[in-house]
């Protein structure tokens, strides 16, 4: 993909999220292309800024996890979060990052603990490879990363790694990892994968693309209230010319309620 082609589809995706206006104050995406250049479009200084990860760090809990055998894509939780339709309900890894289910991380990340995540988050460079001290004494936080900050930047560098098969310890927890990672997608010859994140006035959906081998990354972040997270996931969408569908993950992911959210 050419250099002219990114920089357009970036603008392109700047306009997209901009329109949603003032509750979305402020945003900035970061794109990888397969040429391995990233792009930064909308509030550049936004990309250097740490804020929690929120729900993204379910993706360093469900990667070790994997790595550790605790889990499979089809290991089985039941959970009570009143966002998840059905609730309660058993989930599967794949349905647990998908709904982003507290409940189902607050039991993976406790079943991991505290030494072996520091492991991952070292061994990774999350979050620049260091945990604060203190950072995860409140294990009931585990699912977003205890009091751990992130730059837009740092996650986008996590997930170059995990797109790139440079995190997993073999080809075979690559392929699961990616199987518990994946989104709706109509392009058969293509695969999306990617984590919501949404909590203390941030929002982000860190993903990739992948299709023939080629590999696209884009981070996107903005700071508002919960109600645009549909807007964030769409960006991702259509930088990969896709449509997600938001009436269909409304009705399974209802719309906030007043309850806290991923």
């Amino acid at each position: 993909m050419g250099k002219k082609f990114l920089g357009l589809m970036a603008l392109m995706l700047a306009v997209t999220v901009s329109g949603a206006g003032a509750e979305l104050r402020d945003f900035v995406v970061l794109q990888t292309g397969v040429d391995g250049k990233t792009t930064v479009s909308g509030d550049a200084a936004l990309a250097e800024l740490k804020f929690t990860p929120a729900s993204t760090f379910k993706v360093l809990i469900a990667w070790a996890a994997l790595e550790e055998g605790l889990v499979t894509p089809g290991t089985k939780h039941l959970v009570k979060d009143q966002f998840v339709p059905g609730a309660p309900r058993e989930l599967d890894l794949h349905d647990a990052l998908y709904f982003s289910s507290n409940d189902y991380f607050d039991w993976l990340g406790k079943k991991l603990g505290r030494e072996q995540l520091e492991k991952y988050i070292t061994v990774s460079g999350y979050a620049g490879g260091k945990m604060p001290p203190g950072w995860l004494d409140d294990m009931d936080t585990v699912e977003r990363g205890g009091t751990l900050t992130v730059t837009p930047r740092e996650n986008h560098a996590f997930m170059l790694k995990l797109a790139g098969g440079q995190l997993t310890s073999s080809p075979s927890i690559q392929k699961l990892l990616l199987q518990a990672l994946r989104w709706p997608c109509k392009d058969a010859d293509r695969g999306l994968y990617g984590k919501t994140g949404t909590a203390d006035g941030v929002l982000w959906f860190n993903g990739f693309s992948l299709s023939n081998r080629r590999c696209e990354v884009v981070t996107v972040f903005g700071l508002g209230t919960p109600k645009w997270r549909l807007r964030i996931i769409g960006a991702f969408y259509e930088i990969f010319k896709e449509q997600f569908d938001s009436v269909k993950w409304l009705q399974e992911y209802p719309a906030d309620n007043g309850v806290k959210t991923p």
